[in-house]
């Protein structure tokens, strides 16, 4: 029928992308809001114009840590999930007394879409992108290494390249120097941001750290001399990890700026 048709033709959009991203791949961005091109803005090999960083990455962190409701995260992420899930295969999340989590997740929320005998895709796909939206307002903690205290963003040596990141003390060679993170995204929240130069792709999906200060890995500068490279991104193969580990792959001297490969699929023409 009309409507398989489409559903598969939707699963292999969906999939497509997922295959031929590269694993570091990062894209090109322009600023999404009005209010973001007030605040300070990031370019696309990791630095910020307008000045450094306002707020202190650690009391933004702490800010977060207080801030953010478990209970309330696990029914949000349910309801990611579902949509997704929903919009994608046509799999109606069930509501019975059995699924008291799925209960709590829509409640109140999409009573018009389990009204309809017939799914609106446009409605399912704008609802998933407010999920998205809604479950990144209560992120958990993001993960710190010990050294990200001893990181600092200041001019990068890259004649240009605004700021970079920089060690202040030593770092020996395979310790976890930062994290790469940020808010989450799904196939089709992540399509829809005009922001695009720090979107990350993860086994779990994509995060972009844009929106915030704590994540200090965006600010790390790709020289573009793969040997001149003292970091590496360490990808985390395993289910519900929504970070990527920034390595050292020698010993960092105090004062050294940290340097990373984009990988071979970052836009650098745009």
């Amino acid at each position: 029928s009309v409507w398989l048709w489409h559903r598969a033709l939707l699963l292999i959009h969906t999939s497509l992308p997922l295959f031929f991203m590269a694993m570091t791949s990062k894209d090109i961005h322009i600023p999404r809001s009005s209010d973001e091109l007030r605040a300070p803005q990031s370019l696309p090999d990791g630095n910020v114009l307008g000045g450094c960083q306002t707020t202190n990455p650690q009391e933004q962190q702490e800010r977060h840590a207080r801030a953010h409701d478990p209970q309330l995260f696990e029914a949000q992420n349910r309801r990611v999930q579902n949509l997704c899930k929903w919009y994608e295969l046509g799999i109606r999340p069930s509501l019975s007394s059995s699924s008291l989590l799925n209960v709590a997740a829509h409640q109140e929320k999409d009573d018009d879409l389990f009204a309809t005998e017939v799914d609106d895709l446009h409605q399912l796909l704008l609802r998933s992108v407010a999920a998205q939206d809604d479950l990144n307002t209560n992120l958990p903690p993001h993960p710190r290494s010990p050294h990200e205290s001893s990181l600092k963003v200041a001019p990068s040596t890259i004649v240009g390249a605004g700021n970079g990141l920089f060690a202040t003390a030593p770092i020996p060679k395979g310790d976890i120097v930062c994290n790469y993170t940020g808010y989450r995204h799904h196939y089709q929240s992540q399509k829809r941001l005009k922001e695009r130069a720090y979107i990350f792709k993860l086994q779990e999906g994509w995060v972009d750290p844009f929106p915030t200060e704590e994540v200090l890995a965006r600010f790390i500068n790709d020289i573009r001399i793969e040997e001149d490279c003292n970091v590496k991104f360490e990808h985390v193969q395993e289910p519900g990890v929504w970070h990527c580990p920034v390595v050292a792959q020698r010993d960092i001297a105090a004062g050294e700026e940290l340097f990373v490969s984009y990988g071979p699929w970052y836009c650098w023409s745009e």
